[in-house]
């Protein structure tokens, strides 16, 4: 039997199966967690790790972390500007829910996320009793969204389950919160107690009962859920900084990264036979019958003669103090750092082997860094034309069908298209910006430029937005303005 696009988003309601491939990405999600806030990972490694004998678990080094939080800054640490050219009304309510949201100061951190786990959903609410009436919401993709796409075409979102614990401080306990988005219904269930999970799983615990008085059809006609991928895999999920969804949970970059950390721990554990005065080591005449388990280098053991004849004596070696091999340990630490950097390109510069930083041209800047900003290009797609841009005109198609004036005409998608303005990665010096200047004037005194356009390419470069306004003041200007030498009401003063 063959179901429609709507049968089959309402077949979806209330399942208990996962979206496909969803787990594999929540352990490859919660391995890139434990990494960026510097936990012991995987535990299974360390299950028989003695900490009388060994010391503390090898800790994560902050290099994952570091590469996420450089990524997020680098492409929302500046604000970006949306416009909407063929709406005004649309741009003006726009940067007003913008603002509302804080949305400006939130980017970092949902591109943070993104890292993580592959990816961050934005979801869009309208309440015209509350302020401010429109909110938008980041949610984590493995944890409180479900997307289920159809399974013939992954642009198609056919499903989108929200759900995530919260604390009820009037009841004094935590609760269960879920609700359900097709295109055609919208369905909310009643709260549950945690308590009466009873640790299980909320997808498939059976106790979820639909609210139908506050369920029924879609205002908006859409899901109000969009997401938004870190990279593109070409595939439905996207990938983290540090890994992607084919990755196995044992390999990936995380594993050189354990060595790392490994080799860091090793020259810690060796910093305790590096101290001032020589450790003293007796050299006895042991088999290894005669120890009951394996002994660890440096681990301290007791021995006891029970030969009535006696044994050899021990004897009472000293040896050499510090670590020749500690010096090359660093330098292989340092190798590994600069290969997981080369591959995530992450650009992580030393000022102080780089002279004269004050005198450095955009142009070198950008060929310093050009590696993060190929990376940044590419997430400007992901985050910002095929991220952000779609899901504020899926807000505002939304919004207008629900009864909210936005200005949106479903015909023509002028109305409703968002354009993304981004900063520049570094801004010109003055010397440059004279070079630049000096260029456009000799191309419009040539000819291959407009005046028009050279204002135009001149505010741009200034980072000027009212370029329109200014065009007409200095129209203004050179009428009002006498040439040099004559009167502006002289008739002869334009010959």
């Amino acid at each position: 039997m063959i179901f429609s696009d709507a049968q089959h988003a309402a077949q979806l309601i209330n399942t208990k199966s996962l979206p496909p491939g969803l787990s594999h990405i929540q352990a490859l999600a919660a391995q890139a967690r434990a990494y960026d806030v510097l936990k012991p990972y995987p535990l299974h490694w360390f299950k028989n790790w003695k900490e009388e004998d060994r010391g503390p678990l090898p800790r994560c080094m902050p290099i994952a972390k570091s590469i996420v939080k450089r990524g997020a800054r680098w492409l929302f640490g500046k604000p970006i500007e949306l416009k909407c050219p063929g709406n005004d009304a649309l741009e003006e309510a726009v940067e007003k829910v913008w603002k509302q949201n804080r949305l400006d100061s939130r980017l970092v951190a949902i591109a943070r996320r993104g890292a993580i786990e592959g990816g961050v959903a934005l979801k869009f609410a309208y309440d015209e009793t509350a302020f401010p009436n429109v909110t938008v919401q980041s949610l984590s993709i493995v944890s409180q969204v479900r997307l289920f796409y159809h399974p013939h075409n992954r642009e198609k979102l056919m499903m989108a389950r929200v759900q995530y614990p919260y604390y009820d401080s009037a009841e004094g306990c935590a609760y269960w919160y879920r609700e359900e988005w097709t295109d055609a219904q919208e369905v909310h269930y009643y709260p549950v107690k945690d308590e009466a999970l009873h640790r299980a799983n909320p997808d498939t615990y059976t106790g979820w009962e639909i609210d139908t008085e506050a369920s029924g059809a879609n205002p908006f006609g859409l899901i109000p859920i969009h997401l938004i991928k870190n990279i593109e895999t070409d595939d439905v999920w996207g990938a983290g900084d540090l890994w992607e969804p084919d990755d196995e949970l044992d390999g990936g970059l995380y594993r050189v990264l354990d060595r790392i950390h490994l080799t860091y721990h090793l020259m810690d554990k060796s910093n305790q036979f590096d101290s001032q005065v020589n450790p003293i080591f007796i050299d006895a005449d042991a088999d290894q019958d005669d120890l009951s388990k394996p002994q660890l280098p440096g681990q301290p053991l007791v021995l006891e003669s029970t030969n009535p004849e006696g044994g050899r004596a021990g004897q009472v070696a000293f040896p050499p103090s510090g670590n020749a091999l500690r010096p090359a340990m660093m330098e292989y630490a340092h190798d590994l750092r600069k290969q997981i950097l080369t591959a995530t390109s992450s650009v992580e510069v030393d000022q102080s082997e780089i002279s004269n930083m004050g005198n450095l041209t955009s142009a070198v800047l950008t060929q310093l860094y050009l590696p993060q900003i190929e990376l940044t290009e590419d997430k400007r797609k992901t985050y910002g034309q095929d991220g952000i841009a779609p899901f504020l005109a899926k807000m505002a198609i939304g919004l207008q069908r629900a009864g909210v004036p936005m200005g949106v005409n479903e015909a023509d998608d002028s109305t409703y298209t968002i354009e993304i303005g981004w900063s520049p990665y570094f801004p010109f010096t003055e010397d440059e910006k004279t070079a630049i200047v000096t260029r456009i004037q000799q191309e419009e005194g040539a000819g291959y430029l407009t005046h028009d356009r050279a204002i135009e390419e001149v505010s741009e470069m200034e980072g000027r937005t009212e370029i329109e306004e200014m065009k007409a003041e200095l129209a203004s200007q050179a009428v009002t303005e006498p040439p040099e030498g004559g009167d502006v009401n002289d008739e002869n003063a334009g010959a």
